[in-house]
């Protein structure tokens, strides 16, 4: 059984993080599509390489939707995010598509905020150019194990 589509907007909007953290077998059934979220806006976490969203009425995110999910993926994506973020449904924009489409996304929790540089907005290439391969081994990869010792990763 599939959940809403999800929209990914930061490090999961990399195939290759989104194939270690799932698993090979989960990721090759997700669909990356490329989408926008309205009142919003993205910010680098300080002393991160990962970013927070947060509400702003003037801006918009662009992202992927992330379709195709599973309960038990959305369950490592909620273990993955942490207490950070805040997971709410909100309605994306389809690239190239006059549709909205609901989808759950990881919003900065309100009382975080001091933790964002808000002067910055994030930028995913910048992040796939400095910070995508060490990002894979030092943060994803751990976690991945962590939840496999866990006995997390096995669908159930």
């Amino acid at each position: 059984m599939k959940t809403a589509p999800v929209f990914v907007y930061g490090t999961l909007t990399s195939p290759q993080v989104v194939r270690t953290l799932l698993g090979k077998n989960s990721a090759s059934v997700l669909e990356f599509q490329p989408a926008r979220l309205l009142g919003y806006s993205r910010h680098p976490v300080k002393n991160c390489v990962y970013p927070g969203m947060i509400p702003h009425p003037e801006k918009e995110v662009r992202g992927c939707l992330l379709e195709n999910v599973s309960f038990h993926e959305m369950k490592l994506l909620d273990w993955f995010e942490g207490d950070e973020y805040e997971r709410r449904l909100v309605q994306v924009s389809i690239e190239r598509s006059p549709s909205l489409v609901e989808a759950h996304a990881y919003v900065w929790k309100p009382h975080l905020l001091h933790s964002l540089r808000l002067e910055e907005e994030w930028c995913y290439e910048t992040f796939c150019n400095k910070n995508l391969n060490c990002y894979i081994q030092k943060t994803v990869g751990p976690c991945r194990k962590e939840m496999e010792n866990l006995g997390m990763t096995s669908d159930q």
